[in-house]
């Protein structure tokens, strides 16, 4: 497993806060020159845009401007997700507050990690006064990806075991999670992820919809 460091530096220019992953550093927005503009706008890395309709929004993952997070990267197979030792963006953690206090009762929340795989996004831990684990997965631009529960076999519904036994007879299960994930129309849908391992060894991630209709496998060995 190999770690490297990565750097997350706060831009403010034009009332606008700009994320952009990578070494960059500028003392004031009022000292950036067009070409430090011109690296900004380039950067393929950048997490987002945030309209500074906030004065706090502004100050993104810092609390002074020109300061920054620095952050520990861990790499193992294909994943590539990044501890925070600093704070998520104002737009993001008041997110993640909001779904914790939502769908859980005494919630406490926990670490918090970045994915920048596919849609960069932020995953926040928790527990519940219950022991219940959960995660609340915020993306860079304070949208609510999805929340997940830990749960146990008892809690699937049977149109999604049938499914999972169906193509996948004998899967060893070591954890199943209820993902609870928002739509375009403003209603939820239901995801149940099994992790564990097939009949031949191999680690697998299914996840299964409530009505055993749709189903996505990855490999995580």
């Amino acid at each position: 497993m190999s770690k490297r460091t990565l750097t997350i530096s706060t831009l403010v220019v034009s009332g606008c806060a700009v994320m952009v992953l990578g070494l960059l550093s500028v003392s004031g927005a009022a000292q950036a020159s067009s070409a430090t503009l011109n690296t900004v706008k380039l950067a393929a890395d950048a997490l987002t845009i945030q309209q500074a309709a906030t004065p706090t929004a502004t100050m993104g993952m810092t609390d002074t401007m020109g300061m920054t997070d620095t952050m520990e990267t861990e790499e193992q197979g294909a994943d590539v997700e990044t501890e925070i030792t600093g704070d998520a963006p104002v737009w993001v953690q008041t997110t993640a507050d909001w779904a914790a206090q939502y769908y859980f009762t005494d919630a406490t929340m926990g670490a918090v990690e970045f994915d920048p795989e596919g849609d960069p996004a932020f995953e926040f831990a928790g527990t519940t006064s219950d022991g219940v684990e959960f995660e609340v997965d915020v993306y860079a631009d304070g949208k609510l990806q999805e929340v997940e529960q830990v749960i146990t076999d008892a809690d699937v519904p049977s149109a999604a075991m049938d499914m999972l036994n169906t193509y996948f007879a004998d899967f060893q299960i070591d954890v199943i999670e209820l993902s609870t994930r928002p739509t375009k129309w403003g209603l939820t849908e239901l995801y149940y992820e099994f992790s564990g391992q097939s009949v031949d060894g191999v680690e697998l991630d299914v996840e299964i919809n409530e009505d055993g209709t749709s189903m996505l496998v990855e490999t995580t060995g």
